[in-house]
């Protein structure tokens, strides 16, 4: 029986798991069945929720035609652990699955223990700036089919951190944090 990758709990789950938000135009870019598990989606789905649903973000996938307006009641309030846990989520998931020899290199037992709800991640959030040196998570038809849904998955590793930066069209976000 496959394991989930986030709580490590056993998983029989038929679903699979979108590492980009279907509600940005993923439909490849996904981990096989199986490795997330049933309690943990559903705890990422509120994370994306409140994210994609901020204003910032719908404008974003209106102008990508992800979502046909941006009524004032679709709108929520992002709170800084939702867009952590986001895009940690995605970063974490990224990592995984198109370059998992980082998670044989590095510990990345923090960024799940945070995701899991019980970590004292420490990090920093950019909302504005992006990396100036980076390489791409995915791998080249990946990277092609996300790039065309206006998203990047980059990262960089310095010293003892990690730095990822998620690019949805207009709106650049780096977070960071220790792997050690």
């Amino acid at each position: 029986m496959p394991e989930c990758i986030i709580c490590y709990k056993d998983s029989n789950e038929e679903t699979i798991e979108h590492i980009v938000p279907r509600s940005l135009g993923n439909i490849h870019y996904i981990l096989p069945k199986g490795l997330v598990c049933q309690i943990c989606n559903q705890r990422f789905s509120k994370y994306e929720h409140a994210v994609l649903n901020s204003p910032e973000w719908l404008q974003e996938r209106k102008k990508f035609g992800v979502v046909k307006n941006t009524i004032s009641n679709e709108m929520t309030a992002c709170r800084e652990v939702d867009y952590t846990r986001f895009l940690l989520k995605v970063l974490y998931e990224s990592i995984y699955f198109s370059k998992n020899w980082c998670m044989k290199e590095y510990n990345f037992e923090n960024i799940r223990n945070e995701l899991n709800g019980y970590g004292n991640l420490k990090y920093t959030l950019f909302n504005t700036k992006g990396l100036s040196t980076k390489k791409s998570i995915p791998g080249l038809i990946d990277r092609w089919r996300l790039k065309r849904n206006g998203v990047q998955l980059n990262y960089c590793f310095r010293e003892d951190k990690i730095y990822f930066e998620m690019i949805y069209g207009s709106i650049v976000n780096v977070i960071t944090t220790s792997i050690v």
